[in-house]
């Protein structure tokens, strides 16, 4: 059993709760190529070792596996369903939250029409 924490985080003297939720997506995108060029490797059978002996890089094994870049598709795909929710015109409760205006927007607005049937210009 290992006595003590990790000596890196220990020398910053700063605590790692929340740090997690900062840059969040970039995360998940490194553990989304991360994994996709572990996978690249095991479908052709090539270790790090191996890749590194015969100077691979990732584009030339993802090229010889026939795999798409999983970090483009996945953009992609989150443009494509942002494009789909902009087209939607049913009555949705997400519109109508999206579309919503404030209770002092909107007496506001009611003030202003009263004031203008009474011929008082603000």
């Amino acid at each position: 059993m290992r006595v003590g924490g990790n000596r890196k985080h220990e020398r910053s003297g700063s605590s790692r709760v929340g740090q997690e939720n900062v840059g969040g997506e970039q995360d998940v995108n490194a553990n989304v190529v991360r994994a996709q060029r572990a996978l690249e490797r095991t479908l052709l059978k090539i270790n790090r070792a191996k890749q590194r002996s015969l100077n691979l890089r990732s584009a030339n094994m993802r090229s010889m596996s026939g795999i798409r870049d999983a970090e483009k598709y996945a953009w992609n795909a989150k443009k494509r369903w942002a494009g789909h929710l902009v087209r939607r015109t049913d009555d949705r409760w997400t519109t109508r939250v999206t579309l919503w205006y404030s209770r002092a927007q909107c007496r506001l607005n009611a003030q202003l029409a009263v004031l203008q049937q009474d011929g008082v210009t603000r």
